[in-house]
């Protein structure tokens, strides 16, 4: 049997990871790791959802960050002049690729009301950059009207703001003096279950002056106006703004628009309804947000728990991992998820990346971090077996050997807890430096 999930379920999945990552009883971390070549040509396989895809991300994960920035986000449109934009619909799925939506260079996010069209009903290019941040809704120049809904703060542009998604949310409350203010005013101004245009379903034919449009619901104050082409049938239905201000109208969840004089027959069309709430109430709601995205910002190395000198092919996100060998939450900012050995009597090097092999044991590991001061973080996976080391035993690599005096120094946070849900394999290694700050964002899309 056909069925579908609609975007309100989906926007009620991400509420609930939301509030939950707001919740104190619960941490969501995000982890790098897997630091050795994926093959030959080093070519990042596509993740599969399943338990051993998992499994071999736990075996190489290096260390893990506390998420504290986290946002509802929608793809970004920007506006740019001489692009044709569609106004607000509700007979399409998600965000169309000819979006009804657009955020500017100031960071001012619009929702168009109605689209610029010629004499014959046909969709013309935006040329005027909208700039207002109230409640109006007057036409520009070239037809187009645009909604205005919120502006992105600077603290949410440099989290979330990246070239393919911009940050969406709905603010609880706000002063005057706080950044989301003015969202907020547009927010507690929205009219509920309003008629925010016309689809025309037969053009008809035969017109020779501007028909009638009545619209007779059970909301008020709607009104629309047809636009005739050179040809004689109706190319569009606009809300009519000839009387002042731009009636909407509220409370309509049904209508029947009904066209008649104007010399012409055979014209039909339908009212596209607002979000419920109205628009401006919720810009999740507006804009259609299915995607949440998680960012963290590791520098250098954190506190001492992150590699530098060496790189990380592998990104996820982890619910509330635990200790080391408990079950206790982990809870601290930031974490390293490798086991160390700490050596003695050493000769030659050990670099990044190497094999290092129990003399004794015959562990193998591979090695993720060594400081030059006899502390080495190393990594076991399948290729190289899980045999443990032995404290006090010779260990060595094809260029330098040493005496591992405590072979198997155990990691702040286990690798194999906590819920891991989502998995990236990066198709380039990125290298870590100690002057260097990452900008990770994750980006989950129902």
């Amino acid at each position: 049997m056909p069925a579908i999930i609609t975007d309100k379920i989906k926007k009620q999945f991400l509420q609930s990871v939301y509030n939950e990552a707001q919740d104190s009883a619960n941490d969501y971390y995000i982890g790098i790791g897997r630091s050795e070549d994926w093959d030959s040509s080093d070519t990042a396989p596509t993740p599969i959802n399943r338990e051993r895809d998992e499994k071999l991300f736990r075996h190489s994960l290096q260390s893990v960050k506390l998420v504290t920035a986290y946002s509802f986000v929608v793809p970004r449109y920007n506006w740019t002049s001489g692009t044709v934009y569609n106004a607000y619909n509700d007979n399409v799925s998600g965000q169309p690729s000819v979006s009804y939506y657009i955020i500017t260079d100031e960071n001012k996010v619009y929702t168009c009301i109605r689209q610029g069209k010629d004499a014959n009903g046909v969709a013309i290019v935006s040329t005027i950059k909208p700039d207002h941040t109230d409640t109006s809704l007057n036409p520009e120049t070239d037809g187009y009207v645009w909604k205005y809904l919120y502006t992105v703060t600077t603290s949410d542009a440099n989290n979330y703001l990246t070239a393919n998604f911009f940050p969406v949310k709905f603010v609880d409350s706000a002063a005057p003096v706080d950044a989301d203010f003015q969202q907020y005013v547009i927010q507690n101004s929205a009219v509920p279950q309003q008629i925010v245009g016309y689809r025309v379903t037969s053009a008809g034919t035969g017109f020779t002056s501007d028909p009638t449009i009545t619209i007779v619901g059970d909301g008020s104050g709607a009104r629309a106006r047809a636009v005739v082409t050179t040809t004689g049938i109706i190319g569009a239905i606009e809300v009519d703004d000839s009387a002042g201000g731009f009636p909407l109208g509220t409370g309509y969840t049904q209508a029947n628009v009904t066209i008649s004089g104007g010399g012409g027959t055979g014209a039909t069309a339908v009212p596209i309804y607002g979000p419920k709430a109205g628009l401006g109430a919720d810009p999740r709601d507006d804009l259609r947000s299915v995607a949440m995205m998680f960012n963290i910002k590791p520098t250098g190395r954190e506190q001492g728990d992150f590699v530098i000198g060496n790189d990380f092919r592998q990104i996820g996100l982890i619910r509330n991992p635990t200790l080391y060998d408990s079950d206790e939450q982990f809870t601290e900012t930031q974490g390293r998820a490798l086991r160390a050995m700490s050596l003695s009597s050493v000769s030659g090097t050990f670099a990044e990346d190497d094999i290092i092999v129990g003399g004794t044991s015959t562990a193998r590991a591979v090695i993720d971090y060594y400081n030059d001061s006899s502390e080495l973080w190393y990594h076991q996976n399948e290729d190289t077996g899980f045999i443990a080391f032995i404290d006090g035993e010779g260990v060595s690599t094809s260029t330098g050997s040493a005496t591992a005096d405590s072979a198997a120094i155990a990691p702040e946070v286990d690798p194999y807890s906590g819920d891991l849900l989502y998995i990236d394999n990066r198709t380039q290694a990125i290298t870590r430096s100690a002057q260097q700050t990452e900008d990770i964002k994750i980006v989950i899309q129902l």
